[in-house]
C-alpha cells in the first residue's frame, strides 16, 4: 500500500482493495495420493452477473501438466468451500466449485492454456508448483475445467486451486 501526499489517504492495487471489500475469494484442494496418468479436476462455474477475475495454481510431488478448459460439461463431484480472504466478512461467493466431477473425454471444452510442469519422475521427483499470475476474466455462462495430470511415473500428492474476485459491474464485450 501507498500513502497519496495530496490527500493522505492509502490506497492499494484492485486486487488487494478487493480483499479489503471482503470481495476475494479462494478455493483449494490437497489430494494425498494421484496415480501416475491420473487427474485432479476442478470445476468452476460463475454466478449469473458476475465476471470473476481468476488466477490459478498448481503443486505435484513430481512431473505434471496443468491444462485449463473452458465450456466443460460435467455432473456431481464434490462441492468445495470457497474461503473469503477478508475473514471478517460474512459474504460468501454464489459460484460453484466442484472437485472429481465426472467428466467425458468428449466434454472437456475448449483448452485455453496447458503448462509443463517439471519435477522428476519415480524415485527422482522433487515436486513443482505453477501459479498463473495473469488473471482470466471467466464467463458465467459456462463451466471451466482446471485439471493437474501426474506425469512422474509413480503416484504423487498434487493440489489445485484459484484465487479470484468478483466484478459484477465490469462486463466486458
Amino acid at each position: 500500500m501507498t500513502t497519496l501526499p495530496a490527500i493522505g489517504e492509502w490506497v492499494c492495487d484492485d486486487p488487494h482493495s478487493r480483499v479489503h471489500q471482503g470481495a476475494m475469494w479462494h478455493c483449494s484442494v490437497l489430494a494425498s495420493s494421484v496415480a501416475d496418468g491420473a487427474s485432479l479436476d476442478m470445476v468452476i462455474t460463475a454466478p449469473a452477473g458476475d465476471f470473476p477475475h481468476m488466477t490459478l495454481e498448481a503443486a505435484c510431488g513430481g512431473s505434471a501438466e496443468l491444462q485449463f478448459y473452458e465450456g466443460t460439461i460435467s455432473s456431481s463431484g464434490t462441492v468445495e468451500t470457497i474461503y473469503n480472504h477478508k475473514r471478517t466478512s460474512s459474504a460468501t461467493w454464489a459460484g460453484d466449485i466442484r472437485t472429481n466431477p465426472t467428466i467425458l473425454s468428449s466434454n472437456l471444452g475448449t483448452l485455453l492454456t496447458v503448462q509443463y510442469m517439471p519435477g522428476g519422475s519415480k524415485s527422482q521427483a522433487v515436486g513443482s508448483g505453477q501459479t498463473f499470475d495473469l488473471e482470466w476474466i471467466i464467463r458465467n455462462d459456462v463451466s471451466y475445467l482446471l485439471r493437474l495430470t501426474n506425469r512422474s511415473g509413480s503416484t504423487q500428492r498434487a493440489s489445485i486451486g484459484c484465487n479470484h474476485y468478483s466484478c459484477p459491474r465490469l462486463a466486458d464485450a
